[in-house]
């Protein structure tokens, strides 16, 4: 048990970082085999006793080898199915996204010859760093398809789970209250905080699960190619930043107002550039990629040579 507790003076990854909790609930460990299931069995309410990862996820122990429809895409026990994802930059438009990643990931699944009332369950499972999304306090909601008037749940096969991670930075002081699902939500929210480190290691000593993820982490943290895939993650953000400095600062200087059209026009093709250097090293399609920046076809693939 001693060696599970998290040290003053440990530097663990980020697990709030979409890379580091995707690689860490992918390896192809014992300990992050468990944490997946028992995390999923938490949040559903269900047991789970297998987990595998679909095809459209990358490879067990490598998330740079493929990018991802879905975050991590899972089928429980052969019957059921489940997206896990962080997202830490929610925008407004963050339940559309949820909702359409939800139904695309029910509407291919096949269930030829298979009755209504056996089709499989389907959870969306999504922890989020910031807004509000249900409205008031609570961070952990289920939401399904519902009677607009009467609020009657239909008790359909879709389930989509939100735990809200902002909601929990003041309002837990003891984790005696905690059901299962609230102590991996705190967990997440707090495993590197260490004004946190106390609590957290009370949830460790009360949830045998958080000891699995906590070796995960410390997994994942020594891994030398996520370490390598956040290094140059990091690059590429510095030379956007760069990019974007010098084109603003190139378009103020133009005194006149024919130059600061011009400037303004060069810094608005610079940005289109940034946007489609990041979806390049997303390996977005490259027609999704010109529809998003406007950009042809030909000028993304110079852009992919340089």
């Amino acid at each position: 048990m001693q060696e599970c507790l998290i040290k003053p003076n440990e530097k663990l990854m980020d697990i709030t970082d979409d890379t580091v909790f995707k690689f860490m609930l992918t390896m192809n460990t014992k300990e992050s085999k468990e944490t997946l299931r028992l995390l999923i069995s938490a949040f559903i309410g269900k047991k789970v006793k297998h987990v595998s990862i679909k095809e459209n996820e990358p490879q067990t122990g490598n998330s740079k080898q493929k990018h991802c429809r879905l975050d991590v895409n899972c089928m429980l026990d052969g019957n059921r199915f489940a997206n896990v994802e962080m997202t830490m930059e929610v925008k407004d438009s963050e339940f559309v996204r949820i909702e359409h990643y939800w139904m695309l990931m029910g509407a291919s699944r096949n269930t030829e010859g298979i009755a209504y009332e056996d089709f499989p369950d389907v959870y969306q499972i999504s922890f989020l760093g910031e807004g509000n999304l249900s409205g008031d306090n609570e961070p952990i909601n289920r939401h399904g398809v519902c009677n607009l008037r009467t609020k009657m749940h239909m008790n359909t096969k879709g389930h989509i789970i939100t735990a809200e991670l902002n909601k929990l930075k003041d309002k837990i002081k003891s984790v005696e209250t905690l059901n299962e699902a609230q102590r991996w939500a705190a967990y997440i929210a707090w495993v590197n905080d260490k004004s946190k480190i106390n609590l957290v290691n009370e949830l460790i000593k009360k949830d045998g699960g958080l000891q699995m993820a906590t070796n995960a982490l410390r997994q994942a943290t020594d891994n030398q190619l996520l370490q390598m895939e956040l290094n140059s993650k990091k690059k590429l953000r510095d030379i956007e930043f760069n990019r974007m400095f010098y084109a603003k600062k190139e378009a103020r200087a133009e005194g006149k107002a024919e130059g600061k059209a011009e400037g303004k026009a060069e810094g608005r093709y610079e940005e289109r550039n940034i946007m489609a250097i990041k979806m390049i090293s997303e390996n977005e399609d490259l027609n999704k990629i010109s529809r998003y920046t406007g950009l042809s076809i030909e000028e993304i693939k110079n852009l992919s040579a340089d």
